[in-house]
């Protein structure tokens, strides 16, 4: 091996030997790689996970400085033994590693509420409390997991300046608010540890008032934002959707539903000039309700459509801050305004149309809109229907009544319709489906 580093494309005995330090690290990769001994994205992935977990830097190859803190111990004979150096160095590999080990201090520890939930995503800052001096951050933030845990490694070189062979230790811990803002929420500041071993642990407990969870959707969409800055989600491409989720380290699906959802909120505003979020879609998405087209959605039952933001909602998928109820409401008599527009514009508002009864808007908006929201035992509907103002005379109602079944009787099929609409109003008295029984085969073909 002519290089100290392992990336992606390599493979053999170094590769193997890696992934079996990684698992003893409870860290897994990708079956088929261990197999084939291959440095493939699964263990580009897991080498990431554990240099974020140490503070280093998350390339995702495995270099000097990941290797000393991985297992120094394993590595010597392979990596470091055949590392290109000089041959007075190269005779004392045991001697460099344990000069690096000599300066690498690190702390751990969990973040939790005051419940005992562990919290996810929040930053840890370590820093050395000095006398009369600035604090001194000490290696790199790292973010918790999901079980709250965080480990930082870091130099003490950091203080050398100082003359201390140990730091007076402390963590700040960090959060993103709903404005993207990196903000404080907890520190050990009043307990710090002073001279503190090389492994040291310290835990933290957050306020409830200082810290609420991001809901998935707030963090998915944060992590994105770092690497799209000002690149809007509905201008991504199905080909940027893995290349993105590689170097976010966030699921293909997340980031697919993400941007599809950002398409579906653009469409609604743009074709129906309705503001609604694009977290309502994901939340929808999350529910199994299909969101690639808007129609897939607002076709959807209302009661599912209700359920699946409760549901979300209740599980932190998506935030509210105020009344969640009047948001579900909000949201669910937007997509009635657009499945009434889209039926207004499409066959129903034609075949509505073909009566001079119901040639209004207004009229053919009233029965759309209550036969989409009614819930009652459909026996019952006409018996609801006559309530509103737009048919509270029986003439109107009959009429709607006979259009509908004369469309059902066509199959919609409006040359049809109209010659049918004319011929029955001829007479005195409403047109009923009943005249055609005295009609015979001659006058149908003459028609």
């Amino acid at each position: 091996m002519k290089s100290l580093k392992l990336n992606v494309g390599d493979f053999g005995d170094d590769v193997a030997q890696l992934h079996e330090i990684l698992k003893q690290q409870g860290i897994e990769v990708a079956a088929e790689e261990v197999k084939r001994q291959f440095f493939g994205p699964a263990t580009r992935e897991a080498v990431q996970n554990f240099q974020r977990q140490q503070g280093l830097n998350d390339s995702g190859e495995l270099n000097r400085e990941t290797a000393v803190l991985l297992k120094p111990s394993e590595l010597r004979g392979s990596i470091f033994a055949r590392e290109t150096i000089p041959l007075s160095r190269r005779e004392e590999p045991t001697a460099l590693i344990n000069a690096s080990l000599q300066n690498i201090f690190s702390v751990r520890g969990h973040v939790l509420s005051t419940d005992g939930t562990p919290l996810d995503g929040v930053q840890v800052q370590a820093l050395h409390k000095g006398f009369r001096t600035d604090d001194v951050p000490l290696g790199k933030a790292v973010k918790t997991n999901d079980s709250g845990e965080y480990q930082i490694t870091y130099s003490i070189d950091a203080v050398r300046n100082q003359e201390r062979e140990r730091v007076n230790l402390f963590v700040h811990a960090f959060a993103y608010d709903e404005n993207n803002n990196l903000t404080f929420i907890a520190s050990s500041e009043d307990a710090v540890l002073f001279n503190a071993e090389p492994k040291a642990t310290i835990d933290l407990v957050v306020e409830p008032e200082r810290y609420r969870e991001p809901a998935k959707y707030d963090r998915i969409r944060r992590d994105l934002s770092f690497k799209l800055r000002e690149i809007p989600l509905t201008e991504l491409t199905e080909e940027e959707i893995p290349y993105l989720s590689a170097e976010t380290n966030l699921e293909s699906q997340d980031v697919e539903v993400m941007v599809q959802a950002a398409k579906v909120a653009k469409t609604i505003q743009e074709s129906y000039d309705l503001n609604v979020k694009p977290e309502i879609f994901y939340a929808l998405a999350s529910q199994d309700i299909p969101i690639t087209s808007l129609t897939d959605v607002v076709s959807q039952d209302r009661q599912v459509l209700r359920r699946a933001l409760e549901t979300a909602l209740v599980g932190n998928t998506i935030h509210e801050e105020g009344d969640t109820d009047a948001l579900i409401e909000e949201t669910l008599n937007n997509f009635i305004t657009v499945s009434v527009k889209d039926h207004l514009d499409g066959n129903l508002g034609a075949l509505l149309g073909t009566s001079p009864q119901l040639i209004e808007k207004d009229i053919q908006e009233a029965y759309i809109k209550e036969s989409l929201t009614y819930e009652g035992d459909p026996d019952g509907f006409w018996e609801h229907l006559s309530q509103n103002d737009k048919f509270t005379n029986e003439v109107t109602l009959k009429d709607l009544q006979f259009t509908l079944e004369l469309g059902e009787l066509t199959q919609g099929y409006l040359p049809v319709i109209e010659v049918l609409q004319a011929e029955l109003r001829k007479g005195e008295t409403p047109p009923t489906l009943r005249h055609l029984a005295n009609w015979n085969l001659i006058y149908f073909f003459k028609l």
